[in-house]
């Protein structure tokens, strides 16, 4: 029986010493790795590519529509300034056409009034002459109200000149001098006849009654005339 237990006691001291080496030995061995399937990781590596390939064409995507942007801005400014450029084109034209016009208006207005200035010189010396021979009163006045007319038509005419006003101006100055002269001269003649009349009538009634001279003032008024 003691023989027994002891051969039981041995055995359990064996398997337990077999026990502990094979223990220190795994603790002694390196751990081994786990293998990961190789499928599992080919997923992986697909699914990552396809993210960032993603990503680039999003942002080729987004550079792409800025430049078209970009483009379609730069192509309405070019229209615009080609539309102001043809509105400037346009105002000049008409500016142009405008400076045309007034330009033979003003060659227009010239000839008439150096035709009108050459009739006035015409008669300014056609009165001289008809007041160094004494005209009759209606004759002259005609003829110096149709001056004082085309006075007043050059001035009219020549309204834009300032040549053509100072003309109108200094001419239309002489011949109211001229009127007022006339008009004095014809005055103090009336007032002269009237005069002789009166003397003619006295000498009837009176019999040779001698009247005092009339008092003549043709002179003054010659001299006013020619003022």
């Amino acid at each position: 029986m003691e023989g027994g237990k002891d051969i039981g006691e041995g055995s359990s001291r064996r398997k337990r010493q077999a026990e502990r080496r094979s223990s220190r030995r795994r603790m002694e061995e390196p751990p081994v790795e786990e293998e990961v399937p190789e499928v599992a990781m080919g997923e992986e590596e697909d699914e990552g590519m396809t993210l960032v390939a993603n990503v680039e064409e999003e942002r080729k995507r987004r550079a792409k529509a800025m430049k078209t942007a970009r483009l379609a801005g730069a192509m309405l400014r070019a229209e615009e300034a080609q539309r102001h450029l043809e509105e400037r084109e346009r105002d000049l034209e008409l500016a142009h056409e405008q400076a045309m016009t007034l330009q033979s208006e003003r060659d227009q207005l010239r000839i008439r009034a150096e035709a009108a200035e050459a009739q006035v010189a015409e008669m300014t010396q056609e009165l001289a002459t008809l007041r160094v021979q004494r005209p009759p009163e209606d004759q002259e006045e005609t003829l110096a109200r149709g001056l004082q007319q085309i006075v007043t038509d050059i001035g009219r005419s020549r309204s834009r000149s300032r040549s053509g006003a100072s003309v109108s101006r200094a001419t239309g100055a002489s011949v109211g001098q001229y009127l007022a002269g006339s008009s004095s001269r014809r005055r103090n003649e009336e007032e002269e006849r009237r005069r002789q009349g009166e003397g003619s009538a006295h000498e009837g009634r009176g019999g040779g009654e001698m009247l005092p001279p009339p008092d003549r003032r043709e002179g003054s008024g010659e001299s006013g005339g020619g003022q």
